[in-house]
């Protein structure tokens, strides 16, 4: 990497990066982003497993008991000497922190869904709200991936001059078609039939209980089917009860709830699944769409407008209502049509080539950050106040941590 030798270098080669990089979407953008010769002081609230990357400098900002997360926050944010910040996503406590705190570097926030869509998924405290509006009315710049998404962050506080349109696009040397036979061996899943696999987090949110319901229609109808559920950002009551309701359908022996699994595991899931799964009644766009369309998985999705800016039903992807009967109807024409199957594949590949890769989007990026000044006129809130806002973070991390948050 050369040395930097003006503001523009400087703001590309080093940035402080605010985001939960112990989940996966984050933790890949931020080596990405490492990759492409920028230098990241990441701040993140869960350990990524980067930090022996020669680019990263990672630390892990604890609330200290949840006495005051605020100033575990400050005081990462104010240790890094970097340029540049770059937040993922608006709501959280290290963006909150930022937005309250004056700081006059440039910002560049990424926001991914849940973060703004606060009516149809998240619907937090009105003064989870208003942080989280700070941190968007602070940004300099907000990457959305969707023209959505776009709209979804100006109502949310965004002025619509900050934003810019940045779709994070995957890892195609990673995710990428394989020999089904030798990935549902190496998963140790059944080499006869058909599998369902659910990508999404294990939460109530993303209706698992209802692909649990239609497997067990498509069971009694006497097809030979296995569903796969990730456990990924399990939460534990949802867990038991699905489990609870397997064993009440007689489905224990058809479904197969894996623990969280590293990225090559991820791989081979989607390369030895026949179909992946995602069904939630509120979403962005999700990155385990393109995984799955990657690995030459077919996606059954909830039928909602916003996909359709990348996908087209029964092309690239099947929309079906979230209810079991109509999942199962569906998923049971798919298994009976190879040749549909086939034809959805080769369309899911098509948007996949159209759609950057995740260097490339990380390349995206610091073109971004090379546009903005050294520094920026701070915007403070006009409420709530400094000393307020971090009251109300520290209480606020306690009421997370009560709520197994």
């Amino acid at each position: 990497m050369k040395e930097p030798n003006d503001t523009q270098d400087k703001v590309q080669a080093n940035l402080c990066l605010i985001g939960d990089a112990g989940g996966a979407h984050v933790r890949r953008r931020v080596r990405a982003l490492a990759d492409a010769g920028a230098s990241v002081d990441l701040l993140t609230p869960r350990a990524s497993g980067l930090c022996h990357h020669v680019n990263i400098n990672e630390t892990v900002v604890t609330d200290d008991g949840g006495n005051d997360i605020y100033a575990s926050w400050s005081r990462a944010i104010a240790a890094s000497g970097a340029p540049l910040v770059n937040i993922h996503y608006a709501s959280s406590h290290g963006a909150w922190t930022f937005a309250l705190s004056g700081d006059s570097r440039p910002m560049i926030l990424n926001v991914m869904g849940g973060d703004v869509l606060f009516d149809e998924q998240s619907n937090p405290h009105a003064i989870a709200r208003h942080l989280t509006g700070n941190v968007l009315r602070r940004a300099d710049r907000v990457t959305v991936k969707s023209a959505f998404l776009g709209t979804a962050a100006c109502n949310a506080g965004a002025r619509s001059d900050a934003i810019e349109r940045l779709f994070w696009g995957i890892d195609r040397d990673v995710f990428r078609p394989g020999s089904k036979p030798q990935a549902r061996l190496d998963m140790g899943l059944p080499a006869q039939g058909s599998i369902v696999f659910s990508a999404r987090p294990l939460r109530p949110f993303y209706r698992i209980d209802v692909i649990l319901e239609a497997l067990a229609e498509i069971r009694n109808a006497g097809k030979d089917i296995h569903l796969v559920v990730s456990g990924y950002e399990a939460e534990p009551r949802y867990l038991s009860m699905l489990k609870a309701r397997a064993t009440e359908l007689d489905l224990t022996e058809r479904v197969i709830f894996r623990p969280p699994m590293t990225g090559k595991d991820m791989v081979a899931m989607y390369q030895a699944a026949d179909i992946s799964v995602g069904i939630p009644p509120s979403d962005g766009f999700p990155q385990t769409v393109l995984e799955a369309m990657a690995c030459d998985c077919v996606n059954v999705m909830s039928p909602l407008a916003r996909y359709r800016e990348f996908v087209a039903d029964d092309e690239s992807a099947v929309f079906v209502a979230p209810t079991a009967e109509a999942l199962a109807i569906e998923l049971v024409r798919l298994f009976d049509d190879p040749s549909r199957r086939q034809r959805i594949i080769a369309g899911g590949r098509s948007v996949i080539d159209r759609l950057p890769t995740l260097a490339a989007s990380a390349s995206r990026m610091l073109d971004i950050a090379r546009t903005l000044p050294a520094k920026t006129a701070a915007s403070r809130p006009a409420w709530p106040t400094k000393l307020f806002g971090r009251a109300v973070l520290v209480s606020l991390a306690r009421r997370h941590r009560q709520q197994g948050v």
